[in-house]
């Protein structure tokens, strides 16, 4: 899948998120849960948000995947939201310089971490979604913190469906910007190009 392919694949993850609730950078720091303590097994996919009728791609800029990544090769790195967290004050802006050492080793590497998958509004079938730390709060938006969040491409031919459990995912991590195409809010930095959720 070419880089243009995957930005309109990331126009459905942001649609996704851009009508979540605010939430500080501290908030997001809180780790994901280890148990489903929180989650409700009624839980239903989020409605469609203003975004779903957008006609312009994402831009899609730093592009740092992976080439032909459509199956799991060697052993994969398990890692935490802590673990591609930075220093960022709230309201500043995102500079790549940001990104400390411990995270660019990550970049092209195949990884697993897990976290919660942003209702969608589909329950099977999924081949993009929002991997985020927490299900008690969106991990997007304004005042969101850009390292508690994911958008996972699944690679050709892989799928997954919506849980409110905690799923851990693995693939192919990189950096990639994502804005909105509407207002040119940076919406994300992390991808996955993902082959496996459990």
């Amino acid at each position: 899948m070419n880089h243009f392919l995957k930005g309109i694949a990331a126009l459905g993850a942001i649609a996704l998120l851009s009508g979540c609730a605010q939430k500080t950078t501290a908030e997001s720091e809180r780790p994901a849960a280890q148990t489903d303590q929180h989650a409700s097994s009624s839980a239903t996919p989020a409605v469609a948000s203003p975004l779903s009728n957008a006609t312009s791609p994402p831009s899609v800029t730093e592009v740092a995947f992976v080439q032909d990544s459509r199956e799991s090769s060697g052993k994969a790195k398990r890692v935490t939201f802590d673990d591609i967290k930075f220093e960022m004050k709230k309201g500043s802006k995102f500079r790549r310089r940001m990104l400390t050492d411990k995270i660019k080793g990550l970049l092209s590497k195949n990884i697993k971490i897990r976290g919660y998958i942003l209702p969608s509004f589909k329950e099977t079938g999924i081949t993009t979604f929002v991997l985020v730390r927490d299900n008690m709060d969106c991990c997007f938006g304004p005042g969101a913190a850009l390292f508690a969040c994911i958008i996972v491409q699944m690679v050709e031919g892989k799928s997954t469906k919506f849980s409110v459990r905690p799923v851990t995912v693995e693939g192919k991590f990189s950096f990639e910007k994502i804005e909105d195409p509407i207002n040119g809010t940076l919406r994300a930095i992390y991808h996955l190009d993902g082959v496996n959720v459990k």
